[in-house]
């Protein structure tokens, strides 16, 4: 008689749902971004509590080159974005220049740091799935005020290797900002700002940053 293992009954689509996500940027297997300036897309956003109890801003970055770069495309660059919430903290002025350039991308040029905070402190900062709201937990943000995020924005991003565990990494360093003027038409908005709202709050530390890493 066969074994019977105690496994949860999972539908075949959330099934495929979770093989997709964990797939993207999390199973690459192809060689190590050496430093440089690689063009790659904004995958996912998510937020989640620190251990602290502060928010923060979670970003998928995923490799999307041509040319000699194309060898690393897939390979998925995580950062944590600390939410400003005082501004006598250590790194506040560091803290909005790194949002601020993350929501320049994701908008093509069209929304900023002061953007971010209105739709924040209005509740228009809208989770995939809020009624599974968990801050100690990645919740994957969809909209930004009228901004959607689609998974298909890009940005030049600057990476540097780091170590962790005794292997070397390869982590952002900075977003590089474009200095083409943009267009409004290029970024994906929604007529609807509203919808369900979802939480924000801020800030990181590097125990919470790894284990972010690591989660997947």
């Amino acid at each position: 008689m066969g074994f019977s293992l105690p496994i949860a009954r999972v539908k075949n689509d959330e099934i495929d749902k979770a093989i997709n996500d964990s797939r993207q940027g999390q199973r690459y297997t192809g060689p190590t971004p050496p430093p440089g300036v690689y063009r790659a897309k904004i995958k996912k956003v998510f937020t989640k509590e620190t251990k602290s109890g502060k928010a923060a801003i979670n970003v998928l970055f995923e490799i999307n080159e041509t040319g000699d770069n194309e060898v690393y495309n897939g390979a998925g660059i995580f950062n944590m974005y600390l939410i400003p919430s005082d501004p006598s903290e250590r790194g506040f002025i560091y803290q909005i220049s790194n949002l601020d350039s993350l929501i320049h991308a994701l908008s093509n040029g069209t929304m900023g740091y002061k953007e971010f905070q209105e739709a924040a402190l209005a509740e228009k900062v809208v989770l995939k799935d809020p009624q599974k709201y968990d801050p100690s937990k990645n919740n994957e943000i969809t909209k930004i005020g009228t901004l959607k995020i689609t998974g298909e924005a890009e940005a030049n991003i600057k990476l540097k290797m780091d170590e962790y565990n005794g292997k070397e990494r390869a982590i952002l360093d900075f977003i590089v900002e474009d200095k083409v003027e943009k267009k409004a038409k290029a970024a994906d908005y929604d007529d609807d700002p509203f919808g369900e709202t979802g939480a924000t709050t801020s800030d990181d530390s590097d125990a919470d940053f790894n284990d972010w890493l690591n989660e997947g």
